[in-house]
């Protein structure tokens, strides 16, 4: 087996193990045996369990990049292929909240990876921003997004909206259409024609 596929066989079996329990309760031992590898194999691509959970807790950014890319590249105006985009990434995030939660609680604790971590998630955030302002650039070749404001900002404001909506819209009446109704407010504003009115 490749060292890649290695590496990604122990991070999926930890994950598994670190969404289902608590952080200082799993043992290398156990990921071991999850994964079925010897214990001294995880040391080869891990220094410890500290910097094996913030891999894991940062890994798929890139698998998610290339999702969103493909969705650029798709057929449909750019409302469809936002829409499509937002869906992937609330998955993506959905799925691993235990993970994200757990790593919040364990960050403070670990100083050590503190700024390696704080590293990758940037990166990954600049990754998902960058694939979705690729969808928002066609948007503006088409004339179906303005082009006054850098791509890069409607990008992030587009994923800061994403971020909050699960809490703004968790009683929402309309939920199976709350990420529609983010969408909308997002291109058209709270108006309803995307324009401000005269006063």
């Amino acid at each position: 087996m490749a060292k890649a596929e290695k590496k990604t066989q122990i991070m999926k079996a930890a994950e598994k193990l670190f969404a289902s329990g608590r952080f200082h309760e799993i043992t290398m031992d156990e990921i071991a045996l999850a994964g079925k590898v010897g214990k001294g194999t995880i040391y080869r691509y891990f220094r410890d369990k500290d910097d094996l959970f913030f891999q894991v807790a940062t890994s798929g950014y890139e698998q998610l990049h290339e999702v969103i890319t493909r969705t650029s590249r798709e057929d449909g105006d750019v409302r469809e292929q936002l829409l499509k985009a937002c869906k992937r990434i609330k998955r993506f995030f959905e799925s691993r909240w235990r993970i994200f939660r757990m790593m919040q609680a364990q960050e403070a604790r670990m100083p050590t990876c503190r700024k390696d971590f704080h590293q990758r998630m940037k990166h990954g955030r600049d990754m998902i921003h960058d694939a979705v302002g690729q969808i928002l650039l066609a948007g503006v070749k088409a004339g179906q997004i303005r082009s006054d404001i850098p791509v890069k900002i409607l990008a992030v404001m587009l994923l800061g909206m994403l971020r909050m909506h699960a809490h703004a819209l968790a009683d929402y009446s309309g939920k199976g259409k709350s990420l529609s109704t983010l969408m909308d407010i997002f291109l058209t504003g709270a108006t309803g024609n995307g324009k401000r009115k005269s006063r």
